[in-house]
């Protein structure tokens, strides 16, 4: 065992001793050669010192030819893309129909520029009830192009004054109503060119009597309503009593009867007065004298007595409905003086 192991450690020390004598061979002895170096004086080869190498010009590769449907490998299907496919315009039909099937609070300023962008079909459109929707300035503007529009109705819009501005555009309508609004006194020179204007409905507005400097040329109206605003009936007075077509007055909840009573005197086509909470009294009471087609008169607590029914009521013989609820001072006697008209009830109507 022993003599064995001599032999394989002599052996192991033969390439040992070729690498010392190697290494000290290698000139500049002083530096330990590298791996390569050793490798290259054992076999007895060298190397040759590297050069550098020029750059090769390479022409650009060209792009992978797209096969064409005869070169297409057999077996393999080429996938086409349909490109998408827009959807066709709407008709003027539709995009009206669009618009009334929604609610009017739901109806947007989108809307309103679909309408107006119509080469045809606005006059399907005689109808506009914008009521409780969130229509900003911007958006209102287009309503000057629906110029076949009869009804416009904006209750609870909160625009400024000037956003009003494209109501004068609507030059056929006949029915505005901005109940509950933001309209106002300078609101109201929009409407001052409508002559075509039957109803006006302002209920609950800014407007007070100056408003009523931009209603002399409204010779169509009709029914005018300004409950619960600031008015106290002198704005009336540009209606004069040669007035011929005014039928319905509704000023609940106003100071009417400071001086409206007596611009309105005499008036022979009104046909329902809406009086209640006005300040009413026997004194001025006496302008409903002569008032022949009065039919509807609501004067709901008020400071009207037996003296009044007796010298204005009691007279009033075409009375059909009559609302006296809240005057205390009217006695059973003042009553008395109903029995020749022809009153079915003491509960007014609304027009």
């Amino acid at each position: 065992m022993a003599s064995c192991c001599s032999r394989r450690g002599r052996k192991s020390l033969v390439p040992a001793i070729a690498i010392v004598s190697v290494i000290c061979t290698v000139p500049g002895c002083d530096r330990i050669p590298t791996a390569g170096e050793l490798k290259d004086k054992i076999t007895g080869e060298e190397k040759p010192a590297s050069q550098p190498t020029a750059p090769v010009d390479r022409a650009p590769a060209a792009p992978a030819a797209t096969p064409t449907p005869d070169q297409t490998p057999p077996g393999r299907r080429t996938r086409s893309v349909a490109a998408p496919t827009r959807p066709a315009p709407r008709s003027p039909a539709e995009v009206i129909a669009a618009f009334r099937n929604k609610r009017p609070r739901e109806r947007t300023d989108a809307d309103l520029a679909r309408l107006a962008a119509l080469e045809s079909g606005l006059e399907q459109l005689t109808e506009l009830d914008l009521s409780g929707a969130s229509i900003t300035v911007e958006g209102f503007r287009h309503v000057e192009k629906l110029v076949h529009v009869v009804d416009l109705s904006v209750r609870r819009f909160r625009l400024p004054a000037p956003a009003f501005a494209p109501v004068a555009k609507l030059v056929n309508l006949e029915r505005f109503v901005a109940d509950e609004s933001t309209f106002s006194d300078s609101a109201a020179q929009f409407l001052a060119g409508l002559s075509s204007l039957k109803e006006l409905s302002l209920n609950g507005t800014l407007v007070t009597d100056y408003a009523f400097e931009q209603f002399g040329g409204l010779t169509s109206l009709e029914t005018i309503r300004l409950t619960r605003t600031s008015i106290t009936g002198a704005g009336f007075q540009v209606f004069g009593r040669s007035r011929t077509g005014l039928k319905r007055i509704a000023v609940q909840q106003t100071e009417f009867g400071r001086h409206g009573m007596r611009n309105i005197r005499g008036s022979n086509t009104l046909e329902f007065l809406g009086l209640d909470h006005a300040r009413i009294n026997d004194g001025n009471l006496i302008a409903l004298r002569g008032m022949k087609n009065l039919k509807d008169l609501s004067l709901s607590d008020n400071s009207i007595t037996d003296l009044g029914m007796k010298q204005v009521i009691g007279g009033l013989k075409q009375l059909v409905y009559l609302n006296l609820k809240g005057n205390r001072a009217i006695s059973n006697r003042g009553i008395g003086f109903l029995k020749d008209t022809s009153i079915h009830g003491r509960t007014g109507r609304k027009y």
